[in-house]
């Protein structure tokens, strides 16, 4: 039996229990991911939490909808037993009918053609590690490894770093994009969490004058390290440091059994770059049900099409 629990019914410690003992466990689900991407998200819980599904709902203009939350790629439906296409549709037709819009990610075990339900497929990045060096940079794009080699004639060297400001800091002030300030405060939070409770790690890139030109946060998600903030100041644009900070962290972990997760990018320059360190795409999908009153559900599907 599904049943719909409000945010304080949750019971959390069961609820990270069947996160972490799901098969397709992400970090992006667990209970302190979701307060704070997405403070007062419900719930669909099956039986003893055997199978979950995060409901990250908003509200706008007096209407109830779910959203995808900002810094978290993938959700959907987390089960302890293999998934199949009939527990999937189960969950989603068990969404409460006051969501009168869904745009929401699924998650890589999610990717069940559904019958009347309308998905559309998104790409992630990721490398599997378990191999020498050797084999890894071997399925670098020769654009890689140009630009890797163009960085090592610079004096650039990588560092773990300690503090969250370093990142954030050299990130707002090369920020291309509009990112609003209660983002801002999120992405800070979650970053500042995960370092303190060792989820996360920053690494960045020094030039010659021991300047600050490139850094990476990796969370931490089972064998995952997922690349979820990075940032080059125009000096480490110019000096190739991302690829040089990339290239550093495989050698790191040559030979692991981990998973370097690139959350994946629709910008054509990113999937190159994603790409080009041997990154394989990866399915997972993106839900949308369109319940809206007959004038804004125009509108709204007009927005998709």
């Amino acid at each position: 039996m599904i049943r719909y629990l409000k945010h304080k019914q949750i019971d959390k410690k069961k609820w990270d229990l069947c996160i972490e003992r799901s098969v397709n466990s992400l970090v992006y689900g667990t209970s302190w991911y979701l307060d704070f991407v997405s403070p007062h998200w419900e719930a669909l819980v099956e039986n003893d939490y055997t199978s979950v599904l995060p409901l990250t709902g908003k509200r706008k203009y007096g209407i109830t909808y779910l959203a995808q939350p900002f810094f978290a790629q993938q959700l959907g439906v987390f089960s302890k037993k293999n998934l199949t296409a009939e527990k999937i549709l189960l969950f989603i037709k068990a969404i409460p009918e006051r969501f009168k819009y869904v745009d929401i990610n699924l998650n890589y075990r999610n990717t069940f053609k559904l019958p009347g339900i309308r998905t559309e497929k998104r790409l992630n990045y990721q490398i599997c590690l378990n191999q020498g060096y050797d084999k890894l940079y071997n399925k670098y794009s020769a654009n890689n490894k140009r630009n890797i080699r163009k960085a090592c004639e610079k004096t650039l060297f990588l560092k773990k770093i300690t503090n969250a400001e370093d990142i954030l800091k050299l990130k707002w002030q090369n920020l291309n994009l509009h990112l609003h300030s209660y983002h801002r405060r999120i992405l800070s939070k979650l970053i500042m969490y995960s370092l303190e409770h060792q989820y996360g790690e920053i690494y960045g890139v020094y030039d010659d004058k021991n300047e600050l030109v490139a850094s990476a946060f990796f969370l931490f998600s089972g064998k995952r390290l997922i690349y979820l903030l990075s940032v080059s100041s125009e000096t480490g644009k110019e000096n190739r440091a991302m690829f040089f900070l990339i290239d550093q962290i495989i050698k790191k972990n040559e030979g692991k059994d981990k998973i370097l997760d690139f959350e994946g990018s629709e910008i054509p320059g990113l999937e190159q770059f994603f790409s080009g360190f041997g990154a394989v795409p990866v399915d997972y999908a993106r839900l949308i049900i369109n319940n809206l009153p007959r004038g804004l559900k125009w509108l709204k599907s007009r927005t998709y099409t």
